[in-house]
């Protein structure tokens, strides 16, 4: 039943998976807004290493899935690679809503503009609006690697770095489901379509 339900899941157009995955990172994100936070804040530059830290860490779930792929399928266990996804998805949206309540406290005083950093040119407000500088708030994230023109190249080289990942990942894990069929891998009754 797992596996039918993920072998469907995986099967649907790309435009369905998309929304799904974006549904999902909000499903965290609206957790973590929900869930109690310190009173702590983040200026720019750490906030875009961090974050670029993060869909870094996403893309590399996604790769770990397409190695998994066609061993999952084989062993009738796909329902893991799903479980994977969907957990990886999850965390990184609760992550990102945590991480931009920080940023929000920072620069407007108040967390209640976390939800931006989840629509995609709204999520630019909270990188560019320069911080208030309030001295009661705990900052987060100040390491000299993170701070002014190195956080920002981090930051930048962690986001085409991770570009670069899925688009790899999205090339391999085709061209790997077409030699596995090729090599006669995948047939038998267990793939049910």
């Amino acid at each position: 039943m797992l596996e039918d339900f993920a072998l469907r899941y995986f099967d649907a157009s790309l435009t369905r998976l998309a929304l799904l995955s974006w549904l999902i990172i909000v499903a965290g994100g609206v957790v973590g807004w929900l869930m109690p936070q310190r009173v702590t804040g983040i200026t720019r530059a750490p906030y875009f290493a961090i974050k670029g830290a993060l869909v870094l860490a996403l893309a590399q779930i996604s790769h770990i899935a397409m190695q998994m792929t066609v061993p999952s399928l084989l062993g009738e266990y796909y329902w893991a690679v799903l479980a994977m996804q969907v957990a990886g998805l999850f965390v990184f949206g609760f992550i990102a809503v945590r991480l931009a309540a920080a940023r929000s406290r920072d620069a407007f005083g108040h967390g209640n503009l976390a939800l931006l950093c989840l629509v995609p040119l709204l999520s630019l407000i909270l990188i560019f609006k320069g911080s208030r500088g309030d001295p009661a708030l705990r900052q987060i994230g100040n390491r000299s690697l993170l701070t002014g023109e190195m956080g920002a190249f981090v930051g930048g080289f962690l986001m085409v770095l991770s570009v670069a990942l899925n688009n790899y990942v999205q090339k391999e894990q085709a061209r790997r489901l077409a030699q596995a069929d090729q090599d006669h891998w995948l047939e038998g009754d267990f793939l049910r379509f």
